[in-house]
Order: C-alpha cells, then sequence, then structure tokens
C-alpha cells in the first residue's frame, strides 16, 4: 500500500504550554509528524509525481491526480523486475529483444510474457496489468528506465524525445490522451510510471500530487515541496487552526491565528554551510528555525530536515528569524523577510557559518509593534450580477500616518474552484488606504480608509470594473472538429466547442459556432486559450494551451474517440445459453490461380473488418507456408475480406458472420500485369534502392584484443543475382580490413581475391538490403611451406618467397568547370592520365582513359604518384601529386580551358569558390505586397531546407552554377526561379507568393469542394520514409548507423491549405497515391521526428525517398548502479492499431 511520505522529516509536534501558541497556523504541517517513519523509496516514488505534474504545468497542463491503483502496480512491477528479471529470464538473448515492460508469470495475480515492441500480440502484457492486479477497469500505459535517482530518472524521459510525448500527451500518438491516474515506484535502481485514462476512485477524494508553480529550491534535493496531504485530516486541521485561532487570538496582540479559510503556500527553503571564508560546504539538517511576527511572539518553530530544507505555514507579512544549530554560529541578528503571495511559497535560504558563538554577544533589539489582520477578497460582476473572483490581483496598502507600504497579491482558485481573490495579510495597527490592480480591469483607489486593530480581524472586499477593449479582428483562433472513425463534416448533433481563457481574469467565452464541415472560428485577444470539444458517447477533446498572437490566427484541429466505457454486471440470475459469450473463427486461405492449378501463396497480407468499421480498427494478418490465417472475431455480422501480395492484383470477399459460427473461405489472387503501386507491397527489383554496404574482411587471431586482425589489400566481387544486368562492383579493403560500396538493393554473389599467404576462399551469398548491419567475413591463413628446392641443405634456413606490392582499385573522374551543370563541374571524357610513382617507390606506373562523365579506374600499389592529364583539344594539360593508400577516396582531376576558347557561358573562366545568393520573398494579396517570414526555400541540390528571415530575406553560399529556387509558404502559391551564379555573387528579384483564397464565416471547406471539377487524369505519387539511427560501438566493431523503413510513419500532402491526401506508410515505409498536376507539400510526423519537402506533379510518375535522422537511444542507465542496461525500443504504443492503407 502506498504510504504518504512527510513534508519535513523533523518537525516539532507542539501538544501545548507555550509551544502551542508557537504552532498556530502550522496545523497543516504538524498533522503530519506520524508520517515520519515513511519509506525513503516512498518519498523518492512521490517526488517523482511531484516533479512530472510540475513539468506537465510548466508546459500549461494539468496536473495528473495520484492514483493508488497505479502505484500499486508499479510497485510490483519494479519488484518483479529486480527479483525475478522477466525481461532476462523470459526474453531472447538478444539484448535488443530484452524489453523493461516484460512481466514474470504469477498465475493467480497477473499474467506473464516478453513484452515485444514488433509483435502487437505483446502489448496487453503491459496494458491489461492494472486490471488483473487492482480491477482498474481501463488499460494502463508505463514509462521506464534505470537509474540512482528519481531526479536522474524524470531527466532521462524528459530527454528522451518519444517518452517525453507520453508525459506531456503530444504528438499524433499521445495528443488523442487525457491522464487521469498516476502512479509511480521504485526499488533497486528500477524506476517506472504508469498512467491511465479513467479517474481511480478507490480512495475517493484524490487530492491531486502536485509541486506549485513557484520555483524549486536553489539546490535541488530529494524531498520537494508541496507534496500531497489527506483531504480528511487537513480539513480537521483546519477547524482546529480555526476554533483555537478564534478562541486565543482575539485581544491578544502577540497571538494572531491564520483564518480558517485560508490556505496559504506561506515559505519555505533550505539552510546552508558555510565555512569562514563564506564558502558553501553543505547543508545542515536539524537546524532550529525561530520565526517572530511584528509582535514579537513565535508564530513557528521548524527544525531543518534531510539537505537542509523547511517549510512553514506563515500568512503574507513582515516577519523576522532566528536560526541555530550545534557546530555553528547562530543566525540571530534581527533579519528578516516579507511575505506577499497567498496561494503560492515564497522561497527563502538561510546562512549558518561554522564555528563556535561569540561568548559576549548580545541579542539583537527588534522594534514590535500591534498588529491585526485584514482578509477580504477582489472580486468582478458578471453580465448576471455574480461576482466572480479575480487571482492575482495586487493590493497596495499605505499607513495613513507613514511612508510604510504593504503589498499582497490575491490567490488563485483551488481545486474544488474556491477561493479565487482571496486575500490575507497581517498589518500593524493604525489607518491604512488601499489601491487595487489587476490586467485588464480598471485600478481601484478606495476613498475609505481602513482600521486595523490590535489582535482584531478586519474584512475589506473591493470590485473591479473590466477595461473597455475593441473586439478583435483578424486574429484569434480557428480550425476543425473531427470524429475517429468517420468522414470530414460528420459530426455528433450535440458537439459542443468551448475555448476557455487559461488566466482567470479573463472573460469566460461561450460556445463556438461549428460549421457543418467542422470547421469554426474565434475573433480573440492575445492570450493564452484552451479549446474543448465534447459530445454524448465521446472522449472530450482538449487541444492544451494555445495562443492567439496579434493580426495572426491559431490553428486548432480537434479529434473526437469514442468514449469506451465499462458496461455494469448485470443482476445475478439464472445463466442464459444464448447470453454467453461466443469466440467466432474465420480461417481464410490466400491462394495463387496459375496454369498449375490453385497453389498457397504465403506472405499474402490480409485485412478483415466490420462494415462501417474504422480502417485502423481492423483486424490484419499474413498468410503462412499454407496461405492460411484464422482471424478471432468479436460479433457477428457483415464483414468484408481483403488480400494482396507482391505481383498479384488485390482481390476480396464478402462475408455474414452468424452467432457462433466457424468459416473457412478462400481467396484467389491473380497475377497483375501491371507496374505494381511500391505503396501495397515491397520494392521492386527494377526500383531497388541504392544500399551503403560496410563491413570487415578479418582472420582470427588470439594476439588482437578483438579476437582478430584486418586483412588489407583483398579485392571484393559483387555479383548481383536475378534482376538487372550490369557490371560487377569491385572494391579493396582498408588497413584494417574494412570495406564499404553503394550496391542497389537484391541478392548478391561475392567473390573474394585474397592476398598472398592466405588460403583462397569460395564465394558468399550475400542480400543487400536498406538498414542491414555491418558485414563480416573471415580469410583463413596459409601454412607456412617448404619450398621443394634440390639444392637446398638439410637444416638451411628457409628464405620467404619475394611477393609483388599489394594494388588497390583508383576510381576518379576529370572535369572542368562549368556553369551549366549543376554542381558546377562537367566530365571529360577521352583524357589520357598517367600515373608516374615517384622515386624510392617500388610500384608500376599505370594508364588510364577517362570515359563517359569524365570517370577512369586502375589498380596501383601504395605510394606517392605524380599524375598527368593528357587532356583533348580545347584544355590545358595538368599535373597533380596523388598518395595511393587503401581505403583512398575518389580522385578529381581539374583541368583548365585553353586561353583561346571560352567556357560554356560564353564569358572567362572563374577560379572555383563559394560565392553568395540573396534574395527575398514578399506575399501578395491583391495589390497588396509585404515581407513574407518564415518561407520555405528549395534550392536544387542541396538537400537543406532553407527559411527566410522575418523580413524574408536569406543568403546562401553556394558554388557557382545553375540552380532553381523554389519558395513555398503554407497558405500561399509556390513560385520558382531559376538562378545563374557566376563570377560574382547574385542578387534574386525579388520573389512574390499569392495568397490563396480562403472560404468565409469560419467554414473550412473539405478538399474537392470546390467549384471547378478535379482534372480527369492522376498521376502515381510513390513515397517512402526511413529512419537513420545512431548505432553505439561494440567489442571489434565501431561505431555506425542503421536504417530502418519508417513503419507506421504519418504522411499528410497539402495543396496550399488544403488536404489532399492522409495516410500511414507500410510496414516497408511506403505509401501510394494518384494526384492531380500540380505543386503539393509532403508532411512527414514520425514520433518527434517531422519533415516538410515541396513535390511538383507533372505527367510522370513521381517518387520520393524521405530519410528522418533520428537522435539518441531511449533509455539511460545509471552511472554507477551495477544494474545492466535493458534497451527500451520505445516507451509503449497506445492501444490503436497503426493506421494503413485502403486496399
Amino acid at each position: 500500500m502506498f504510504t504518504r511520505p512527510r513534508t519535513v522529516q523533523r518537525i516539532v509536534c507542539c501538544t501545548g504550554g507555550l509551544l502551542k501558541a508557537a504552532c498556530l497556523g502550522l496545523a497543516s504541517i504538524a498533522l503530519l509528524c506520524s508520517a515520519q517513519q515513511a519509506q525513503a523509496d516512498a518519498k523518492a516514488e512521490y517526488d517523482l509525481v511531484s516533479q512530472i505534474n510540475l513539468h506537465r504545468m510548466q508546459k500549461g497542463l494539468a496536473a495528473i491526480p495520484l492514483s493508488q491503483k497505479m502505484t500499486t502496480v508499479a510497485k510490483a512491477h519494479v519488484e518483479d523486475l529486480a527479483n525475478n528479471e522477466p525481461h532476462k529470464k523470459l526474453c531472447p538473448a538478444d539484448p535488443d529483444k530484452q524489453n523493461g515492460h516484460s512481466w514474470s508469470h504469477n498465475p493467480g495475480k497477473w499474467k506473464g510474457g516478453c513484452y515485444d515492441y514488433d509483435n502487437q500480440a505483446t502489448y496487453s502484457i503491459m496494458w491489461d496489468k492494472p486490471k488483473e492486479i487492482t480491477g482498474y477497469p481501463t488499460d494502463g500505459y508505463e514509462i521506464f528506465t534505470t537509474g540512482t535517482s528519481a531526479n536522474g530518472a524524470l531527466q532521462s524521459w524528459k530527454d528522451s524525445a518519444l517518452h517525453n510525448d507520453v508525459i506531456l500527451n503530444k504528438n499524433t500518438l499521445w495528443s488523442g490522451f487525457s491522464w487521469t491516474a498516476i502512479g509511480a515506484a521504485s526499488y533497486k535502481g528500477y524506476y517506472v510510471v504508469w498512467f491511465g485514462k479513467t479517474l481511480d476512485t478507490s480512495k475517493a477524494p484524490n487530492k491531486i500530487a502536485r509541486l506549485k508553480d513557484y520555483d524549486k529550491p536553489k539546490t535541488v534535493g530529494s524531498m520537494g515541496p508541496g507534496l500531497a496531504i489527506d483531504p480528511a485530516r487537513l480539513a480537521a486541521a483546519k477547524a482546529k487552526s480555526a476554533s483555537e485561532g478564534a478562541g486565543s487570538g482575539k485581544g491578544d496582540a502577540t497571538k494572531i491565528a491564520p483564518s480558517g479559510s485560508r490556505v496559504s503556500e506561506g515559505v519555505h527553503g533550505r539552510v546552508y554551510a558555510l565555512d569562514e571564508s563564506g564558502k558553501i560546504i553543505g547543508n545542515v539538517s536539524g537546524a532550529t528555525i525561530e520565526v517572530k511576527n511584528q509582535a514579537g511572539a513565535v508564530v513557528a518553530t521548524i527544525t531543518s530536515a534531510q539537505h537542509g530544507y523547511y517549510k512553514a505555514d506563515l500568512s503574507p507579512g513582515q516577519y523576522f528569524y532566528k536560526v541555530t544549530a550545534p557546530g555553528y554560529k547562530d543566525e540571530d541578528k534581527g533579519r528578516g523577510f516579507t511575505l506577499q503571495r497567498n496561494d503560492r511559497g515564497h522561497i527563502y535560504d538561510f546562512w549558518l557559518v561554522k564555528g563556535p558563538n561569540d561568548p559576549n554577544k548580545k541579542p539583537p533589539k527588534i522594534p514590535t509593534a500591534e498588529i491585526g489582520n485584514l482578509k477580504g477578497h477582489v472580486w468582478e460582476t458578471t453580465v448576471k450580477g455574480e461576482l466572480l473572483g479575480i487571482p492575482q490581483a495586487a493590493i497596495s496598502l499605505r499607513r495613513s500616518d507613514s511612508t510604510q507600504l504593504a503589498k499582497v497579491l490575491t490567490r488563485g482558485a483551488d481545486e474544488d474552484g474556491e477561493l479565487a481573490g482571496f486575500y490575507e495579510v497581517v498589518l500593524q495597527t493604525g489607518s491604512w488606504r488601499a489601491s487595487v490592480q489587476a490586467p485588464g480591469f480598471k485600478m481601484l483607489v478606495d476613498p475609505k480608509p481602513i482600521a486595523i486593530d490590535a489582535g482584531k480581524e478586519t474584512t475589506r472586499d473591493f470590485i473591479l470594473q473590466r477595461l473597455t477593449q475593441k473586439p478583435p479582428t483578424n486574429q484569434g483562433i480557428k480550425g476543425i472538429v473531427r470524429v475517429r472513425g468517420l468522414r470530414l463534416g460528420q459530426l455528433p448533433a450535440d458537439l459542443k466547442v468551448e475555448i476557455k481563457p487559461v488566466v482567470s481574469a479573463m472573460s469566460n467565452l461561450g460556445a463556438v459556432v461549428v460549421a457543418s464541415t467542422g470547421g469554426f472560428r474565434q475573433e480573440l485577444l492575445p492570450g493564452s486559450y484552451r479549446l474543448q470539444a465534447s459530445a454524448g458517447g465521446y472522449r472530450t477533446a482538449d487541444s492544451g494551451v494555445k495562443f492567439v498572437f496579434p493580426g495572426k490566427y491559431t490553428m486548432v484541429d480537434l479529434l473526437l474517440a469514442v468514449e469506451q466505457t465499462p458496461e455494469q454486471p448485470e443482476d445475478p440470475g439464472t445463466p442464459d445459453e444464448t447470453d454467453k459469450p461466443t469466440e467466432i473463427h474465420l480461417m481464410l486461405t490466400v491462394v495463387e490461380d496459375s496454369k498449375r492449378g490453385r497453389q498457397p501463396l504465403p506472405g499474402a497480407k490480409l485485412l478483415v473488418r466490420r462494415s462501417n468499421q474504422a480502417l485502423d480498427e481492423a483486424q490484419r494478418g499474413t498468410a503462412d507456408e499454407s496461405g492460411k490465417v484464422e482471424f478471432l472475431l468479436g460479433q457477428p455480422g457483415p464483414y468484408v475480406a481483403l488480400a494482396q501480395a507482391e505481383g498479384f492484383k488485390p482481390s476480396g470477399i464478402k462475408l455474414e458472420i452468424a452467432p457462433a459460427a466457424n468459416l473457412s473461405r478462400t481467396i484467389t489472387l491473380s497475377r497483375s500485369e501491371i507496374e505494381q503501386d511500391p505503396g501495397l507491397g515491397d520494392e521492386h527489383e527494377e526500383e531497388a534502392e541504392p544500399v551503403k554496404v560496410s563491413g570487415y574482411l578479418v582472420r582470427n587471431d588470439k594476439k588482437s584484443s578483438t579476437g582478430a586482425f584486418g586483412v588489407p589489400g583483398a579485392s571484393l566481387t559483387w555479383n548481383r543475382i536475378g534482376g538487372p544486368g550490369g557490371r560487377p562492383q569491385r572494391v579493396s579493403t582498408g588497413t584494417v580490413g574494412n570495406f564499404d560500396l553503394v550496391l542497389p538493393e537484391g541478392d548478391y554473389r561475392l567473390g573474394f581475391d585474397l592476398p598472398q599467404g592466405f588460403q583462397p576462399k569460395g564465394p558468399e551469398l550475400v542480400k543487400v538490403r536498406v538498414g542491414m548491419d555491418k558485414k563480416w567475413f573471415f580469410a583463413l591463413k596459409a601454412p607456412q611451406r617448404v619450398p621443394d628446392d634440390g639444392g637446398a641443405r638439410p637444416g638451411a634456413p628457409v628464405r620467404p618467397e619475394e611477393s609483388e606490392p599489394v594494388e588497390f582499385d583508383v576510381r576518379g573522374a576529370v572535369v572542368v568547370q562549368s556553369a551549366r551543370v549543376r554542381g558546377g563541374y562537367a566530365g571529360v571524357s577521352g583524357a589520357v592520365v598517367r600515373w608516374h610513382p615517384q622515386s624510392g617507390s617500388h610500384t608500376r606506373p599505370g594508364t588510364a582513359h577517362s570515359g563517359s562523365g569524365g570517370a577512369f579506374s586502375l589498380r596501383l600499389g601504395t605510394g606517392v604518384y605524380t599524375v598527368e592529364v593528357m587532356p583533348p583539344p580545347g584544355y590545358q594539360r595538368t599535373t597533380k601529386v596523388v598518395r595511393v593508400h587503401p581505403g583512398m577516396e575518389r580522385t578529381l582531376l581539374v583541368l583548365g580551358r585553353a586561353s583561346n576558347i571560352p567556357d560554356d557561358t560564353g564569358k572567362p573562366p572563374k577560379e572555383p569558390g563559394n560565392l553568395t545568393l540573396t534574395l527575398q520573398v514578399f506575399g501578395r494579396d491583391g495589390r497588396r505586397a509585404f515581407p513574407l517570414g518564415a518561407a520555405q526555400i528549395q534550392i536544387s541540390g542541396r538537400r537543406q531546407m532553407f527559411m527566410t528571415d522575418k523580413r524574408g530575406r536569406l543568403s546562401v553560399p553556394l558554388p557557382a552554377g545553375r540552380y532553381d529556387v523554389t519558395a513555398t509558404k503554407s497558405g500561399y502559391n509556390m513560385a520558382r526561379r531559376q538562378v545563374v551564379l557566376s563570377g560574382r555573387n547574385t542578387v534574386v528579384p525579388p520573389i512574390y507568393l499569392d495568397r490563396q483564397p480562403t472560404g468565409g464565416g469560419g467554414e473550412i471547406r473539405p478538399p474537392g469542394d470546390g467549384q471547378t471539377p478535379p482534372p480527369p487524369q492522376k498521376v502515381p505519387l510513390q513515397i517512402r520514409v526511413m529512419v537513420t539511427f545512431p548505432k553505439p560501438a561494440k567489442r571489434g566493431q565501431p561505431a555506425g548507423s542503421t536504417t530502418l523503413p519508417a513503419k507506421g510513419a504519418n504522411i499528410r500532402i497539402m495543396h496550399g491549405r488544403q488536404q489532399v491526401f492522409a495516410g500511414r506508410a507500410d510496414g516497408n515505409g511506403y505509401l501510394g497515391t494518384h494526384l492531380p498536376p500540380g505543386n503539393y507539400q509532403i508532411q512527414v510526423a514520425h514520433g518527434n521526428l517531422n519533415h516538410n519537402e515541396a513535390v511538383t506533379i507533372g505527367k510522370q510518375v513521381v517518387r520520393r525517398i524521405i530519410t528522418l535522422q533520428s537522435g539518441a537511444a531511449l533509455m539511460t542507465p545509471g552511472p554507477t548502479k551495477p544494474i545492466p542496461r535493458i534497451p527500451n525500443r520505445g516507451p509503449l504504443i497506445p492501444k490503436v492499431p497503426l493506421q494503413r492503407r485502403v486496399l
């Protein structure tokens, strides 16, 4: 059972006598004295929840209520991981498959198994645990890591974009979730946090565990402020405080008790230790802090806890303090502090100097004065005549007979929506004048003085009037409401969209008018707002905090999902056989219709969905070796089954499933005679993608620390098996046996040409695929043989045979500078390239001829060469010194043109170098033109996407050459310019983007709702998304990277502001569609990775390969704890099937 930790580990518990007066106002702290036996793990767990809620509130999100059931599940899991190690015992030996979301088998309590990120069938191992262990009604979701502290665990999740998205409900996967339950646990270095979507009412009322909005202490410790308190005990403490204050505070100026209705955070901080030179040497626990009010009465006596932390519940006002601790000099110089806020904790740290006290030191004389209490509210009057509290209103108070000033801020609403606008302050007796200010309101100067009497409580309320503001125009929030599983415009009849200001001082807004297509628009003043869409039977969609800026609209999309509420159990009675849940088994067989008859088609993909069922909720499967897939259907009714396979036409059948029926059906596919859309299947041989293949050729040797030495100077020949023909690719190994080259995807037969001293090695078969790991090949040294020499004397030493020097493939190109070729250089064919070894080298010379594109190749030994290029007519002869070595890059030999022959631009040739391209983009709306900031600029030959500044300007250094400049921005038509960079910097004429027309009245038209009919012919667009991940170094293998298909990546295609297509990439990263000719924007989102790219569709098929660069690994193991790192390939996957392309 979860034990709530204490707020302060050492608190003087007050029972009576003089200490009773000192403890008035501290009842809410004193009631926690019994929590001093709380375990350290419970404190760390509770701090973790508090810090997560602080992280959410800093991002404008609500705190998550602490759940007893989620905490129980979290505790069970960390103990299971530490004691039973299911991630090691139940998962494969491969470290990449050992996942921390696994559970051990515990019959009667929960089901166990290995959680596999790639197998959706294992997701229930995580999702069902709250229901199995505690009876929690809905699924649970977990994040996990290892470490040595709660702070370190939270930091590792913040640094991981995927985990941070879970905590903050960000991006596509988690934006539709709203956490209402949280629990955390830690045990032996394992840290987990569980989230739920249903409020846990098992221990009502459930106090929200959170850190308040005020800053944390300067030195972060394991104990944080703002810990949750049992509501019942807190209410009792309030009543006790109010009764004691009413009984003993009247007429006694030294015993002013806080009001029973007030809930103040008071002051907190730490006690630091200093040496005699003033250097911080640590914290002081066990220090006694005595706080006095202006009347000289002790109102609080606190003992600092672990790490020197303390907290005192005090009303706003002026106080003096004294701090003492054994071994330190007393801090008793009459210093004090002033508190102003009612609902936010003030931070005040104390400093104690190491050493003994001065025996002759006298206590300071603190001036005292009679005091009283002032409290009340700051209100505004609504249209209906109701009073509404104004939080964070500033009340300035000035004493009439002096220049003494005081200031206090009203508090915000508590969790019950009360106490907004309340304030309370301790003041010196006398007559005071007040003025009140709040953002958006007129300042109020109260003409009536406020009399403060000794030991008494005075009440004064203030009512403010709002400032009259002009209604906003051309700024605010607009967007669209969608329902998951339904088409655009299909909305519930009782749909309600509300916009609520985040700052309570702003006037509340009513319901927003929603068009029939789901579009809405609301003019708003600049500020922060939250949007909520609600309807009967649906989960409320919350946008989070959105900001409105002057002169701009903020786009917000809301997605409604069906609310899945648990059914109420029926009254027990006579069981009815028809009411028993039945399982419907559907066996589908996919066969090929060929000349040999019907043959099973293994690997075919199948989809089964009920009529009117959303595509992302359909069941999917892959045929086994016999072409069969079994589906378990939940309810009877009409179904559709679809099948597809590479090289075959998709096909399907309609099914009518009866209750308690087990069916078997066969789907026949016929071969396709046309090119298949790559969005439906695997890659094609004729469209094979280039893959970087790298690896090592090594020999085993015990003398090596890694167990192997590289084999340099070997030649590897790659011959493709099947597919289009081509020349074999050859590559030589480097000094450590390393090699790399680029090959199309496919199957290859690899031949080895090993240097002398090694046994011949037969060919090997290698599959080249995108994302493949480094390849390792092993060679065997030839046994040393004694040469058969009849003249050799027995026992005479044998001289090793002389071996020829090792040669390598040397590749390069002969080029000339050209402004008409992308990149600035054109190849020169027909040149003779002679390689002369310099003196001292034992290698032979070589000669090569440049062919198409100026490319040449030859084999040379290691050494330094003088390269002489004999060009064709029209070019100047050139020489260059080149060192040949293993792993060298391509050699580029640049020729100059003959002096009497101009270059292809008609101008004298210029020396190569970077020039500056300068441009400015303007937006145009009719006759009005204006600088357009944040416009995306794409330059041909450059993969990087550039963006203009706020004035629409951009300067880019580029080599000389010809470029196509494309400018795009959402809501504007695309523009393109052709630019030639020659011998000087070029300024492009202004580029104008015309604003696209938009519909009025808040209505957002769906795609295809215009007056112009779509063009009759559409062109295929084929997209493939890949992700490159960093790969850490392993034993004997350097660090590198791995490229994999971006399975499930979200792809949207925009035409201006309209979305014309959306879908998810399949298992191979493919997605295909057909679009009319025109200019489009491709928007890709995969986890926290995003990419935008412009594409122009003409009359031919357009193919795009988009590669996303991923960051670091998700897990952050602890630096000192000897716990093995458990790879975590993802935080978790929500129980929503990935959307696939409609078959």
